[in-house]
């Protein structure tokens, strides 16, 4: 069983705007039954009926729900399409019908003595989670009350027969505080956020409606606008909370308000007035369990397209025996666990207890992994099961304008790598499919993020991100897609040459924030164009098997030119960041944005990124850049945090620009002595896009990778013993881990947009947790620790750059001529290019003609095999021509190609022998 402690952590606004004031007005209102103190006992022992409807609306502003989870699950079936996620010891986001919908911001428990205090979990108690079984996917939340002598046990599971969520709680007393326990009631408080959106504020966008169902006391509540699609958001979606015995009592309300039960149980320990429907607004419902304590009861929340449906389907889960439902959840999990690759029993140099965690987090890190699935859309896995900084971003849009919950090309890749590390191969098989047969674009690309139904969402941000239009090639030939001549024709090829067109250096990098040469991104082409030679190999397409090799060749054999300074501040030569323009030794500067440094000398930040050469197999793990590299790493962006060492995405070494210590990337929770400009310490990141950004777990993962192929085994080792420990909860893995001083959580009732949520040194920030891409990288540290090398390195990358030397440069000149054209010279700016220019192509000559064809000319090695590509990038499909030829016994060659109106870009490659290859490439203008 694997238990983690946590305490009240931080505090909500909407569920307690200006407490203090709430009461007051309770008790000072004239009118209600019950108020003041003399009256609260009175209307606990006689509540008066449920009737009219709530006032006091639209209620506070609503916000989604924190991104940092403690559990995560779902059923292991597609029949259950409903996910529920635990947070500050509390249900939270639960996802029906797609794993894109959001429908609860929290649902908890209140529990008073009916006379002198009315205690909500998430702000008057602590809590420890745990799980009873081995999958991870059973929460279990002990919610503890030391001022008043009591506990709440519950489990958390979803009905593997339907849409419900099933809780089971029970009350039990601490010892020594039998005194009184008898007269403890237990009442339940449902936010809801239907479909991503709560309502309420100024504004009111969003609302919910909210009901008390009279014939079974059931919680209901729906969205006040009618879906509209097609789409993932298109569903309608009622949400209805029922128990294994009906409601004492209940009641709707206006969250923040009067009419809020929160607010009813602070002033008087009673729902004094229960109202039968709060209508357009931020609501929430709250019911008095029925269950005298020590006696364990049962809740479902069960959602369907109407009010009748979702209230039979939780009706029908809070009714059957508990036990029943959890035996056939746990099935589900245990028969899919058993047909995966089972973890090493112990690691160098970890203690018995680590080994147990490490194989508890092992199982729980697979199971997320296939839990992350959408039911809806196989093979759509999302980035995280979160919204970062979702407390701090209002719910009022059905797409929140700004979310994980969608799929990123870059994450699913790795997450696809866990897959196939584990044994799920039809998993990452179904991924690949769903990539490109929904989310791939007509010219062959990728977009920087989709819906689950493929479509592009609304936070892409008009950003292009060419590894990921490479990882897909590398997945397909992973998964073993190779041989289908229509999939290749279909997808592989127009993926593979809009790369060969646009790359290496086209839109931002893996960070996402700036365009330029970077180590991760030609790392990802060099892979996926080997993979795209292979597939165009198995579907009979030799010229392009080839135009394919020989590109990846060039960039392999450039990378360091384009990317490793030897005229920087910290070392004879390291890699760099990024270079704007490919020229890592001159002057050039960005800025670092999220309120960090501005006009920044790219040889001055830093980035262990390039450690994606060595693990796919490009660069052999002693290579001399790399090597003279990982010291300048370490002395910029690792951290010592309480779990063990950590590194930041990026920065600058402390002092070199004079700023003082401190993280230099503003992506993360404010901690105001960083070089950044965000203000105050703990505050999120969002909504003004400036912070701190912390080290995250997965980098510790990429180093783990690293020492692990240069045969330090313990030091490896170490670092996934580190992951381990940054994880929240059960054991998921945060996207950033706090290494500054511990950070309270603000009161109770701050302002979410400026309120710290809590942070302890060396365990999770606040960002997104779990962060699949993370949790898949630990998965696959522990089996590559117990293969003894690296599962995810293609074969066929190590085979062609490492085991036997790159290949050999062939040498290779060309012209391109036709009748009137005009030469154009290549660019010498040195402005930082744009998200969208392709840079590579802007640096080479041109050429612009009125001929409607034009002739290349050039020389190489006799005999070699000459293809020369055509292709419009520009186009909404960029269709390309090969023309081919071989150089003759003086090693010149001649060819008329089309250039077609627009620009074109021209490829020639040469290939010698099976190890040997030169590149070029020219840009035409046709008119």
């Amino acid at each position: 069983m694997r238990r983690t402690r946590c305490v009240a952590r931080w505090h909500r606004l909407i569920e307690a705007i200006g407490a203090a004031v709430v009461v007051a007005s309770l008790i000072a209102l004239p009118g209600l039954t019950g108020a003041g103190t003399s009256g609260a006992a009175a209307a606990v022992n006689a509540p008066p009926g449920v009737s009219g409807a709530a006032p006091g609306g639209p209620g506070t502003q609503s916000y989604l729900d924190v991104a940092r989870k403690d559990c995560f699950g779902t059923a292991r079936n597609t029949t259950s399409k409903v996910w529920f996620t635990v947070a500050d010891g509390v249900l939270s986001d639960a996802y029906y019908p797609t794993i894109e919908s959001s429908n609860v911001k929290t649902l908890q428990y209140i529990v008073t003595d009916g006379k002198t205090f009315a205690d909500l979990q998430e702000r008057d108690m602590t809590y420890t989670v745990s799980s009873p079984d081995r999958s991870g996917m059973v929460c279990q939340v002990t919610s503890t009350d030391a001022r008043h002598g009591f506990q709440i046990v519950t489990d958390y599971i979803t009905d593997p027969a339907t849409a419900s969520i099933v809780m089971r709680s029970k009350l039990v007393p601490l010892p020594g505080h039998q005194s009184g326990f008898g007269n403890l009631k237990v009442y339940v408080r449902y936010n809801p956020h239907i479909d991503n959106t709560g309502g309420g504020g100024s504004t009111n966008a969003g609302a919910n409606n909210a009901a008390v169902d009279p014939a079974t006391t059931a919680l209901v509540a729906t969205d006040t606008t009618p879906a509209t699609g097609p789409g993932p958001f298109a569903a309608t979606v009622y949400g209805a909370l029922a128990a294994s015995k009906p409601f004492l009592a209940e009641s709707a309300g206006f969250v923040g308000t009067a009419s809020d039960g929160l607010s009813q149980l602070d002033a008087s320990h009673a729902l004094t007035n229960q109202y039968q429907s709060a209508q357009d607004g931020n609501v929430a419902l709250t019911a008095l369990v029925n269950a005298a304590p020590g006696q364990p009861f049962t809740l479902a929340l069960g959602f369907g397209a109407t009010n009748n449906t979702a209230i039979t389907t939780a009706r029908q889960s809070a009714a059957q025996p508990f036990a029943s439902t959890f035996a056939r959840y746990v099935a589900g999990w245990r028969g899919y666990d058993g047909t995966l690759k089972q973890p090493p029993a112990s690691m160098p140099g970890l203690s018995a207890t680590a080994d147990a965690a490490m194989r508890s987090q092992y199982w729980l890190s697979a199971n997320v992994l296939k839990a992350d699935e959408d039911k809806t859309y196989p093979g759509a896995f999302v980035a995280s099961p979160t919204d970062p900084w979702g407390q701090s971003v209002p719910a009022t849009t059905t797409h929140p304008g700004w979310t994980y919950r969608e799929v990123f090309t870059r994450d699913s890749y790795e997450t696809f790598t866990g897959l196939l590390a584990d044994g799920d191969l039809a998993s990452a098989r179904a991924m690949v499919q769903f990539l490109y047969d929904r989310t791939q674009q007509p010219d062959g690309s990728f977009p920087r993020d989709s819906l689950l139904n493929g479509a592009i969402p609304p936070d892409t941000f008009g950003l292009v991100e060419i590894d990921e239009d490479a990882y897909p090639l590398l997945m397909a030939w992973e998964a073993g897609l190779a041989g289908s001549v229509s999939f290749y024709q279909d997808h592989i090829r127009p993926d593979a040459d809009f790369i060969v067109d646009h790359g290496p250096a086209y839109g931002a990098e893996r960070w996402e924030e700036h365009p330029g040469f970077s180590p991760a991104d030609i790392a990802a082409e060099i892979a996926g164009l080997v993979a795209a030679s292979h597939l165009a190999q198995a579907a009979g397409d030799p010229a392009r098997a080839r135009l394919y090799l020989a590109t990846a060749d060039y960039y392999q054999r450039n990378v360091e030119r384009w990317t490793v300074t030897t005229t920087g501040p910290y070392a004879s030569r390291y890699f760099i960041r990024l270079s704007p323009t490919g020229n890592p030794n001159t002057d050039e500067t960005y800025n670092l944005g999220n309120g960090g440094l501005t006009n920044v000398d790219q040889r001055d930040v830093i980035d262990a990124s390039f450690l994606e050469l060595t693990r796919l197999g490009e660069l052999a793990p002693d290579d001399p850049a790399v090597q003279e590299s990982l010291p300048v790493v370490d002395s910029v962006l690792e951290s010592q945090t309480a779990s063990g060492p950590g590194w930041h995405r990026y920065g600058v070494k402390a002092g070199q620009l004079g700023q003082p210590a401190g993280s230099t990337d503003g992506y993360g929770d404010c901690y105001v002595p960083d070089p950044t400009s965000c203000s105050p310490t703990g505050a999120p990141w969002f909504p003004t896009g400036t912070g701190s950004g912390h080290p995250w777990p997965l980098l510790d993962g990429e180093r783990a990778e690293q020492d692990l192929q240069a045969g330090d085994v313990s030091a490896a080792a170490s670092l996934a013993e580190t992951m381990q420990l940054m994880s929240s909860g059960l054991g998921l893995v945060p996207e950033q881990a706090w290494e500054d001083p511990d950070t309270p959580a603000s009161p109770y009732g701050s302002d979410p947009q400026t309120a710290s949520i809590g942070f302890t040194n060396g365990k999770a920030a606040g960002s997104a947790d779990p962060l699949i891409w993370a949790q898949a990288q630990y998965l696959r540290l522990i089996l590559d620790l117990q293969a003894g090398h690296l599962l995810d390195q293609p074969a066929i990358t190590r085979d062609r750059y490492v085991s036997s030397g790159p290949p050999a440069t062939v040498p290779l000149t060309i012209s391109v001529t036709a009748p009137g054209a005009v030469a154009t010279p290549p660019s010498t700016s040195t402005a930082a290019p744009g998200i969208t220019e392709d840079i590579l192509a802007s640096e080479e000559p041109g050429l612009t003609t009125q001929q409607a064809q034009a002739t290349v000319s050039g020389k190489t090695a006799p005999g070699a095999t000459v293809e020369i590509t055509v292709g419009q990038p520009g186009t909404a499909s960029n269709t390309t021509l090969i023309v081919q030829t071989v150089a003759g016994s003086d090693g010149s060659f001649h060819a008329v190609v089309p250039t077609p109106p627009g620009q074109s870009i021209l490829t020639v490659t040469v290939t010698a022998g099976g190890h040997a290859t030169g590149w070029a490439q020219q840009t035409v203008t046709g008119n």
